[in-house]
C-alpha cells in the first residue's frame, strides 16, 4: 500500500478510495447528543463537498471502490450512488459502532474483543 498526496489524475489505478472530506462533528455543532438531528446537521455542507468530489473521482477511477467515513456516512454513501452508476459505495456506517461495542462487552465478560462476535445494526446517527 502507497499513501501519498495528489490530485484526481493520481487515483486513475486505485482499487479503493476512502473519503474523509467535509466538515466534522465540532465544527458542524453536531456534539449535543440530545439533539434529534445530530450528525445530519452536518449534511448539507457535507453533501456539498461530496457532489464535487465524486464526479471527478468517477471520470478517473470509474471501478474504485469508494469507502466513506465522514459522517454521517450513510446517507453521504446514498448521495453518492447517485452520482456514480460504476463505482462501488461502501459506507462505515456503525462498523465503528460495533467495534466499540464488542469492546464494551468483552470487558464486561473479561475476554478479548478478537472473542466477541456482535453487530450494531441501523444507523450511526441518533436514530
Amino acid at each position: 500500500m502507497r499513501i501519498r498526496p495528489g490530485g484526481y489524475e493520481d487515483l486513475a489505478d486505485a482499487s479503493i478510495v476512502v473519503i474523509t472530506a467535509g466538515i466534522n462533528e465540532q465544527a458542524g455543532k453536531a456534539i449535543d447528543r440530545e439533539d434529534n438531528l445530530g450528525r445530519l446537521r452536518l449534511l448539507p455542507h457535507n453533501a456539498s463537498v461530496y457532489k464535487d468530489i465524486i464526479p471527478c473521482l468517477a471520470r478517473v477511477a470509474p471501478h474504485a471502490t469508494i469507502l466513506f467515513v465522514t459522517d454521517p456516512p450513510d446517507p453521504l454513501a446514498d448521495i453518492a450512488r447517485q452520482l456514480t452508476t460504476t463505482n462501488p459505495v461502501l459506507s462505515s456506517g456503525t462498523f465503528l459502532d460495533t467495534l466499540r461495542f464488542r469492546l464494551q462487552l468483552a470487558r464486561r465478560l473479561e475476554c478479548h474483543p478478537a472473542s466477541v462476535d456482535a453487530l450494531v445494526v441501523g444507523e450511526h446517527g441518533t436514530s
